[in-house]
């Protein structure tokens, strides 16, 4: 398979992990407005690979669809069989007009054990291929281009649900039992931008998937005992720009039906409002969503322009599923060569109406990450190593993760990062937030010093944090996160992220701590606040308020940008220092 099958049925899986990177490219970004540059990547980045190979971030995208592997579980490790007898098995394939396909339209297929997620790869050769296995029974799939008018990559997806192996064995897959999948959405006012048919192959031990593009035209064979996946995105036109989406997820559980016609009712669907500030410029708005499934082993995104921000966009979106978001931000040219990305995974329980908010300033450290699907710890403890990889420029929404200083990143985040042993330095990383650092045998008092400087054309916001916190970690054997804190705000802000000079203020705060960690026991909090950029710094009266804390401003008349540091303290004994230059913009 070669950079040509760009666009076309994909199968996902470990096994096949270098065949997807040569098919799709690296990078994250957002589909430009000319329609004929969407099947082109922008802004490309090298894949992402975090610290020290445990913590793996590989995003694989083309044109509007990103493709991020979702973290196996590891209650689902692989289960090998014994070594024994081997048969052979003949797979032959006809295309939907009943006569053996071009190689060329049918090259491979894929043999899995749905119950330990082992697979084999086998080729076709005049329609014909086989591969030795195992006793046992096995799912069986292929999928073969067949071409409409209009539509050369029109694609079918022949799958044989269970096939018992016991002596040499042959199967036949005929596209002639495929039905064309369809789906309909009683608004008449948008338009199908991109779909994606998933169907998983095994769910246990390393998991395996079908992807197949919608918009392409596709065909299925009916199966019993295999779930099918349709998402879909709709947009003004079609044509994946526009200040409202619909991101639907239809399943049909254990079963490809005979009939694949899926029916999408609005009213069965969230609406989510979703505002954006400017960041204190007008800035271009693109979002990624896509559905995060446990039976999947990838999570596929569908991008598209949302608009320019301030504004608002609205998500029309099945209830009940965990959506994997991104939203990247850059400057008012829309050109996304210097963009921005923040993460989050969300999950409406029912239908009905929502509100959310991204980017709203200031932007301070985040204490985990998402990766696939997962929201991780951002510093752990892995015996007598700890893995740094936090974002230090996060809004104020708990489970938004803002961008990093990594070495894949794009240059936006510059600082380093520094581990002290009681007092003394034992390690220094030259990204700001980012590292692995060598713990020395037994436990000790640790200090954890960062610090960031901020520079992106389309924000005069968040253009330093500083940040240092101390804890005690020892060597438990297993992985453990240190239980730091991080103090995040909520500056209630206009839509151009500024509040009034010359006037009181009133700034919410809350002490998060990581992922699994519990509520933060915190001690004390001390905030001060500068008006010069750092330079000089005053208390701001601070006091508890519900489950945070309130922080009580009187604004200059004269000042421009206000500057938070903040300081907590929890029972243990652990504490956090941390200070956002140019937190938020002042008015007059």
């Amino acid at each position: 398979m070669d950079t040509s099958t760009r666009g076309l049925p994909i199968l996902f899986g470990s096994a096949v992990a270098v065949v997807v990177a040569v098919v799709v490219a690296s990078g994250v970004g957002a589909p430009p407005s000319d329609p004929a540059a969407r099947s082109t990547p922008v802004a490309n980045r090298t894949p992402r690979q975090a610290v020290g190979g445990t913590m793996e971030e590989t995003a694989l995208r083309d044109g509007p669809r990103m493709i991020e592997p979702r973290p196996a579980s590891p209650s689902r490790a692989p289960r090998r069989r014994a070594a024994g007898p081997l048969h052979r098995l003949t797979v032959s394939v006809l295309d939907r007009a009943g006569e053996a396909p071009a190689d060329g339209d049918a090259e491979s297929f894929g043999v899995f054990d749905p119950s330990t997620g082992e697979q084999v790869h086998g080729t076709f050769t005049g329609g014909s291929g086989q591969v030795e296995v195992p006793p046992g029974t096995y799912r069986v799939g292929t999928w073969i281009r067949t071409r409409e008018p209009g539509r050369p990559d029109a694609a079918a997806l022949v799958i044989r649900p269970s096939v018992t192996v016991a002596g040499d064995t042959g199967v036949l897959l005929d596209a002639r039992t495929t039905r064309k999948v369809e789906v309909s959405l009683d608004d008449p006012g948008p338009k199908m931008f991109l779909g994606d048919v998933l169907v998983p192959m095994t769910t246990r031990g390393e998991r395996h998937a079908y992807r197949l593009p919608l918009e392409n035209g596709l065909y299925i064979s009916p199966a019993v005992g295999v779930s099918l996946h349709v998402f879909t995105t709709w947009t003004p036109g079609g044509t994946g720009e526009g200040r409202y989406q619909y991101s639907v997820l239809t399943t049909s559980k254990g079963r490809i039906p005979d009939e694949p016609v899926f029916r999408v009712h609005r009213s069965d669907l969230a609406a989510v409002r979703t505002g954006y500030p400017a960041p204190g410029r007008a800035a271009c708005v693109s979002t990624w969503t896509g559905p995060d499934l446990p039976d999947l082993p990838v999570i596929v995104s569908h991008g598209l322009l949302a608009g320019t921000a301030p504004g608002e966009h609205t998500v029309h979106t099945t209830p009940g599923v965990r959506w994997s978001d991104d939203l990247l931000m850059d400057g008012d040219d829309c050109a996304f060569q210097n963009l921005e990305a923040t993460q989050s995974g969300e999950r409406y329980p029912s239908a009905g109406e929502y509100t959310r908010r991204w980017n709203t300033a200031p932007l301070t450290p985040a204490l985990a990450y998402w990766n696939g699907g997962d929201l991780t710890p951002a510093v752990v403890r892995r015996q007598d190593q700890l893995d740094v990889n936090m974002s230090l420029f996060s809004d104020g929404v708990p489970n938004h993760v803002g961008p990093r200083d990594a070495p894949w990143e794009d240059g936006h985040i510059t600082g380093s990062t520094t581990l002290k042993l009681d007092g003394r330095p034992i390690g220094t990383s030259q990204d700001a937030g980012f590292g692995t650092f060598t713990l020395p045998g037994g436990g000790g008092r640790y200090r954890l010093e960062t610090t960031a400087e901020r520079n992106v054309p389309w924000s005069p916001l968040g253009t330093r944090t500083d940040a240092a916190w101390t804890f005690t970690s020892a060597n438990t054997g297993t992985e453990a996160a240190p239980p730091l804190m991080a103090v995040r705000y909520d500056a209630g802000l206009d839509g151009h992220s500024r509040a009034l000079a010359g006037a009181a203020h009133r700034v919410g705060a809350k002490v998060q701590t990581p992922p699994g960690a519990g509520a933060p026991r915190v001690k004390r909090l001390r905030v001060r606040v500068s008006y010069d950029d750092g330079r000089t710094w005053r208390d701001a009266a601070t006091r508890p308020a519900g489950d945070g804390w309130a922080i009580d401003l009187r604004h200059p008349a004269d000042a421009e940008y206000v500057s938070l540091s903040a300081t907590a303290v929890d029972a243990a004994g652990g504490t956090v220092e941390q200070s956002t230059i140019r937190a938020y913009a002042l008015r007059r």
